[in-house]
Parts: C-alpha cells; sequence; structure tokens
C-alpha cells in the first residue's frame, strides 16, 4: 500500500469516531425529535382541554346569571328574545341562547325558535330533568345555528324549589380556531375532536370535508373514551402516519381531543438538520483529504522518492548514488542522511566484496578442475570445466540432469558417501558417465556441510582418463618384457641340446628302415628352430632402438619404468 493509501486510510480510522459519532448524533437526533414533537403535541391537547373547560365554565357562569334575571324567570318573550340577541352579539363565542318550560318547548330564543320547538328529545335535556343542575351536552349540529356547537343547560326553579324550565345555549367551537390561530400551528398539525360515537366534530386546520365522518375501524378509533393522556403514532384518516397525543375532553364523556402531527414532516425537518450537519462534516474531511493528498505528495512522497530512487541505484551497482537532499525535515530528512552514511560506509567494502566475487568467479570459470556443489542430492552449481568433462556443453545442460546420471556404477557414489559419513572431506576415482553413454575417469575430492537448509556438498573433480590409459600401456609394457626375457632364455637354453639331439638323431634315423617315420620325426624335430626363431625375434624387437619424443605408452622402455616408478 502507497504511502498516501495509508495517509488517507489512517484518516479513515479517524473519521470512524465521527462516523459513528454522525450515526449517534442522527438516532438521538430522531429520538429527541420524536420526543419533542410528543411534548409539544401533549402541551397543545392540554391547552385545548383546557381552553374548553374555560370556555365551559364561562358559559356555566353566563346562565347562571341569566337563570336570576326576571325576564327570564318570568319569561316574558320579547324582552327575553331581545337580551339573547344582545348577548349573543356580543360574545361570538355562542351560537344560541334560550329558555325551555318544565317540558322542554322553547319559550323564547336567539335566534328565534318556531313556535312549538322542543328540545324534550335532546339527551341534555333528559339528563337535565333526572338531575337538575349544570350540565354539558355532547358536539352536535345546532337545531336553531345550523353549527357544530357543544350544548350546555341550566336549571330554573320557582319559589317552591320545583324544575320549572332550562336556560340553554350552545358553545361554538370556533373558539378552537381562535385558539388555534393565537398558537400558529404549523400546517403538518392537525386537532381532531372525536364525540363519544366516533364521529368527527371539528377537525383543523382544515375542516371542510371532516365533519361528521365516523373514524371506526381505524387506529383513531381505540383514542375514544381514552381516561388519561396518551401517546401513539397512528394512522390518521388522510392515511398519513401522525405521531398523535390523545386527551379526554372534559366537556362530555368519551369526547376526545386528538392532536397529531406529520411524522414524515418532522423526520424531513430532522433530517434537513442532519444533512447540514453530514455536508459540513464531508466538507471538513474532503478538505482534510485534499490537504492530505497534496500536502503529502510534497512533504512526505516526493523526499520518500528521492530515498527510494537512490536505494534502488545503490542496489543497482551504482556505489556513488546518494540521496543528497537533506533539506526534509523531520524523520525523513534523517532516513536521507543515514541512508547516505550507510553508502558511504558500505561503498569501499562493497567494492572489495565485487573484487573478491570477480576474483572467485573468474577462478571458477576459468579453472581447468571441474567444481560443483549439490544440495539434498541434486546439482545445483557447476564450472564450465565439469561440463567438459562429462561431455556436456554448458553448465545449465549439466545441471538440469539427475546427479545419478554422472556414474557408471551408482555403487561408486553410495561409497563415497558412505565415506563422507564421518565428516571432512574423501578423495576417491570412479568411473563417470558422459552425455553419449561413454566412459570417463575421474578423481574426485569431496567436502560435505550440513545446514537448516539441507545436506550441502560440494568438490572437484580432474579427468584421469589418460593417466589411467597410461597405466594400462605401463602393464602391458611389464608383461611384454618378462615374456621377451623369457623368450631369450629358454632359446638360448634350448638352442645347444637341440644340436646335440639333431645329430645324434641322425645317426638314430639312418638305423630305422621305416622311411615314413623317419620323415615324421625329422618334419617335427625340424619345427623346433622355428619356434625358437619366433622367440629370438621377440627378443629382437624389444632391443630396437626406439625413436626420441615418443609418448611413454609407446615407447616399451620407458613404459617399463612407469610401472617401476607407480602413478
Amino acid at each position: 500500500m502507497r504511502l498516501r493509501a495509508r495517509l488517507l486510510a489512517v484518516v479513515g480510522l479517524v473519521a470512524l469516531p465521527l462516523l459513528a459519532v454522525a450515526i449517534w448524533v442522527a438516532v438521538s437526533s430522531v429520538r429527541r425529535a420524536s420526543d419533542e414533537a410528543r411534548h409539544d403535541l401533549e402541551r397543545l391537547a392540554r391547552t385545548v382541554v383546557g381552553e374548553e373547560r374555560t370556555a365551559i365554565e364561562r358559559g356555566r357562569h353566563l346562565l347562571v346569571a341569566l337563570a336570576e334575571l326576571p325576564v327570564v324567570r318570568d319569561r316574558r318573550d320579547r324582552e327575553c328574545a331581545t337580551l339573547f340577541a344582545r348577548l349573543l352579539a356580543e360574545y361570538g363565542v355562542y351560537t344560541t341562547l334560550g329558555v325551555t318550560d318544565a317540558e322542554g318547548t322553547i319559550v323564547c330564543s336567539a335566534p328565534a325558535a318556531a313556535p312549538g320547538t322542543t328540545l324534550a328529545d335532546r339527551p341534555i335535556f333528559r339528563r337535565m330533568r333526572e338531575v337538575p343542575r349544570f350540565t354539558v351536552g355532547v358536539y352536535t349540529i345546532g337545531r336553531l345555528s345550523g353549527k357544530p356547537s357543544l350544548g350546555l343547560a341550566y336549571p330554573i326553579r320557582d319559589p317552591a324549589g320545583t324544575l320549572s324550565g332550562m336556560i340553554f345555549g350552545a358553545l361554538d367551537v370556533t373558539w378552537l380556531q381562535r385558539l388555534l390561530a393565537d398558537i400558529r400551528i404549523g400546517p403538518a398539525t392537525s386537532v381532531t375532536l372525536i364525540d363519544r360515537d366516533g364521529t368527527v366534530f371539528l377537525r383543523l386546520p382544515e375542516a371542510r370535508g371532516w365533519i361528521g365522518k365516523s373514524v371506526g375501524g381505524t387506529d383513531l378509533a381505540r383514542t375514544i373514551g381514552a381516561a388519561a393522556m396518551v401517546h401513539m403514532t397512528v394512522q390518521d384518516l388522510d392515511g398519513r402516519t401522525r405521531i398523535a397525543a390523545v386527551a379526554p375532553l372534559t366537556s362530555a364523556t368519551a369526547s376526545t381531543v386528538v392532536v397529531g402531527v406529520d411524522r414524515e414532516a418532522v423526520l424531513w425537518a430532522m433530517s434537513r438538520d442532519l444533512v447540514g450537519l453530514a455536508a459540513v462534516l464531508v466538507l471538513i474531511l474532503g478538505a482534510v483529504l485534499a490537504v492530505i493528498w497534496i500536502g503529502g505528495e510534497r512533504l512526505l512522497v516526493r523526499p520518500l522518492r528521492r530515498v527510494i530512487a537512490a536505494t534502488r541505484r545503490f542496489a543497482d551497482g551504482d556505489l556513488a548514488s546518494r540521496v543528497g537532499d537533506h533539506d526534509a525535515a523531520g524523520e525523513i530528512g534523517e532516513l536521507g542522511r543515514a541512508f547516505d552514511q550507510m553508502a558511504e560506509a558500505l561503498s569501499p567494502r562493497t567494492r572489495q566484496a565485487e573484487l573478491a566475487e570477480q576474483r572467485y568467479r573468474g577462478l571458477f570459470e576459468r579453472n581447468l578442475a571441474g567444481i560443483f556443489g549439490t544440495r539434498d542430492d541434486r546439482l545445483i552449481d557447476c564450472n564450465p570445466a565439469y561440463a567438459r568433462i562429462f561431455g556436456y556443453e554448458s553448465a545449465a545442460e549439466v545441471i538440469a540432469e539427475p546427479l545419478t546420471e554422472r556414474y557408471m556404477d551408482p555403487g561408486d557414489r553410495d561409497r563415497l558417501i558412505e565415506r563422507l559419513a564421518g565428516g571432512g572431506s574423501v578423495t576417491g576415482e570412479f568411473r563417470g558417465r558422459r552425455k553419449d553413454g561413454s566412459a570417463v575417469w575421474v578423481l574426485v575430492q569431496l567436502t560435505e556441510t550440513r545446514a537448516e537448509s539441507g545436506m550441502y556438498r560440494e568438490g572437484m573433480v580432474i579427468d584421469v582418463t589418460a593417466r589411467r590409459q597410461q597405466e594400462t600401456l605401463a602393464r602391458e609394457a611389464t608383461a611384454l618384457r618378462e615374456v621377451a626375457a623369457l623368450a631369450a632364455a629358454a632359446a638360448h637354453e634350448i638352442n645347444n641340446p637341440l644340436a646335440v639331439l639333431q645329430g645324434h638323431m641322425e645317426l638314430v634315423l639312418t638305423a630305422i628302415p621305416d622311411p615314413e617315420r623317419v620323415s615324421h620325426v625329422r618334419v617335427a624335430i625340424g619345427r623346433i628352430p622355428e619356434i625358437l626363431a619366433r622367440m629370438n625375434r621377440i627378443t629382437r624387437l624389444e632391443k630396437l632402438e626406439m625413436p626420441t619424443g615418443l609418448s611413454p605408452t609407446l615407447d616399451i622402455r620407458r613404459s617399463g619404468d612407469l610401472v617401476d616408478r607407480g602413478p
């Protein structure tokens, strides 16, 4: 791996904690954003519940005060209607104000009700008859106003304390719109009011199309009748996933307010911040990488390249190679100076080693004797003389052949190795095999060294084939001289008795009457001088004057001398 790549890898390792921190920040941001969204929704839900409670309490005070007025108690229709109309104009939060008799028939109201209009069928009136006290109805569409509203009722009693009628009012849900306008909720936030039947009676900020819609069969249906504040992630009626806070309203049993915010909007806002943070980190990391890439080239890579180039030139034999430029600061400059000092110290020794190598190689290559080295019974090196002795063209050619091919008799090699078992070196002769299969007598000196890398043997061989031939001829000449001496002695010893024998035989033969037998005897006696003549010729050959300058193997006398002196 190159240096700049290593530096970038180091930066990458440094960046890993930053990446871990960024991931941790991202996860923490998601949790924090979700928690903050839930807290904001919870505050908004509590605000809605509290605002509704305040509106209901104000309505109770108004109804209690109106129930004590004479125009109301005495049911003076015209004055009562005028009062209610003026109050509606002054308090825009109410959609309806009116009075009924004990049977629920409206006596006077604003807006004015048709004669005979009754509220006896409304749940709020039935509850009032059962328990005569301030009663809060349910969110519904007002019968007189036609607007979504919350019914309020307070009993009217006669002097005897008997229920004589009911004063009622309808609280306009626009109080919630004004509240949300003051809070300024975002477009991703929604407030939904659900009655106990699971029907939406208010949806803000966009109410169109939502009023009267049932939440049955949806995640919101689980929120109906919640006894306390809960948090959940729900699938809203519009199909969006929302983080929601659900709280029970105090106006009526099982009515619920659901305040939700689009989860994707929350995550998008959080992601936007994370993207900004990631962009800053990327810019910082990019700047650091650029500085390392550019600055590393100038401050690190170039000085190191000079050191590496000088080292390679020195390794290739340029002993004068030096780094030379020691301006680099720090460890790189020290490295260059250390290399130059090392080169100065090694140059003389390297030159001496090269000269010694050249001398050794010259002796190795030009030596007339064959020099070789083996390791684990494999020939690993030899000089040209070794190849020539065994009939090969080059050292490489003989090295490629098995070592056992150099022996005519493999037993010769085994005997040499056995003699080496005691250590030191051995000398011996064996009959080797040339490349063409012919024999060559060699004298070998072999040494052995044991090392961790294996068994190493080295040695030297000399071609002694000519000497072997001279020795053979010398032995033959000796034998010839002995034969000549024997022939001369035999001829001398036989010649004199033969003359006497021939003389007497002639006398004897004259007395033999058989001519054929005489002829055979005379032929046999005649062969003896021929044999003696041949023996004398051998003697004369040995005594001939040999020409000067002959090879000892051709000069019978000198070959005999060689035999006497020995090799």
